[in-house]
């Protein structure tokens, strides 16, 4: 891969494993028990897969950010299951057989059951050290040869967010504030702890932050935002923004609501400053969150597919650590098929490179299909 310009990848999942596994928390919580995907419900034989793969690496595609999900690999506590293992294995052959590297993910949006539930995930500092150390070990050894680099959780601020506040993931609490404090706590640690260890591998590792730009909500497009939304922004973008970034500058976590808690090795813990972006948002004087930039329309998501954003973010993370390489690992695009869709995926393409262009060294970027 050059240096000078970033390598261009996108999404991947392991073929029959594009829906939550009915061992993981999200299968559950959803009641998924005949979802689709077991490990040997594709046939990687029949020709299909190989062709769209072979589509990806003729199109300029050179990585592919790939979920190795550990509800299947570790269906239950400590039994690994092997027919997982090795459709997994043949998957990820054929990928680097077609001259394309793999970044794993570690987690990506759900856990194994019996490690969300009762192992009380995250937020349980045994549960870290012993299991979530486990399944980063197995994972090495399991695919190491066959990966490029290392992601060990997606968007970990988000998923906290999603679980604990918002109640659209498990365990779908609303409001849960002590739950989010104490499980994003928990979730950065253990990015963390999970870095550092395959970083002795020898394999690049990225971080994958969810970086949302935030602004004070004008309920008047003609006045300033109101002084109680310009406190309710710098609250989001201190657990969103700020928070993270001291862990990774200080070495200390400060979580709000928590005591500070030092965290060694986080500022060499990631090679690469991964980050994903998805929208921005207005947070008004009642801390609720709505579109940005107001005024403009927004998609089937509820967002405003706002290019601009990326590019803030990202001159934001080179101000804030700078001399790093950097690293774009997913940006959702949420938009009807189409026009629209393809339009907005050139506009981020766009942002990187001019980003690069500006002396910011972004190493790669996953981005959506057009």
């Amino acid at each position: 891969m050059s240096t000078d310009q970033p390598w261009w990848g996108t999404g991947w999942r392991v073929p029959g494993w594009e829906q939550p596994s009915p061992a993981s928390d999200l299968g559950a919580w959803l009641d998924l028990g005949n979802t689709p995907g077991g490990a040997g419900d594709a046939d990687l034989a029949s020709g299909r897969v190989a062709e769209a793969l072979d589509v990806l690496a003729v199109s300029g595609c050179s990585a592919l950010r790939v979920p190795l999900d550990w509800a299947r690999i570790e269906p239950t506590d400590g039994r690994i299951d092997p027919d997982a293992v090795d459709h997994l294995r043949a998957s990820l052959t054929m990928v680097r057989q077609r001259g394309l590297d793999v970044w794993a993910l570690l987690v990506s949006g759900s856990l194994p059951g019996w490690f969300a539930h009762d192992q009380r995930g995250f937020a349980d500092e045994r549960t870290r050290r012993y299991h979530w150390a486990r399944w980063v070990e197995t994972a090495g050894e399991l695919v190491g040869v066959l990966v490029e680099g290392w992601i060990p959780i997606l968007e970990p601020t988000l998923w906290a967010k999603r679980a604990f506040l918002d109640g659209n993931r498990p365990p779908g609490r609303v409001d849960d504030g002590g739950g989010f404090a104490r499980h994003l706590e928990g979730v950065h640690i253990a990015s963390v702890e999970a870095a550092l260890r395959l970083r002795s591998g020898g394999l690049p590792v990225g971080s994958a932050q969810w970086m949302v730009p935030v602004f004070p909500r004008r309920d008047d497009p003609r006045l300033p935002p109101l002084a109680e939304a310009e406190v309710a922004a710098g609250e989001v973008d201190e657990v969103v923004w700020r928070s993270w970034l001291r862990l990774l500058s200080e070495e200390t976590l400060v979580v709000p609501g928590r005591a500070p808690v030092a965290v060694p090795g986080a500022r060499e813990a990631f090679d690469l400053i991964g980050i994903t972006y998805r929208h921005a948002v207005a947070v008004g004087s009642d801390r609720s969150w709505s579109p940005y930039p107001q005024g403009l329309m927004a998609g089937p998501d509820g967002q405003v597919a706002w290019s601009d954003g990326l590019a803030l973010s990202l001159h934001r993370l080179a101000e804030a650590l700078p001399g790093r390489r950097y690293m774009v690992v997913d940006v959702p695009a949420a938009l009807t098929e189409g026009e629209d869709r393809s339009q907005y995926v050139a506009e981020i393409r766009a942002v990187v490179a001019a980003t690069v262009d500006d002396g910011i060294a972004v190493a790669g970027a996953f981005l959506p299909r057009a």
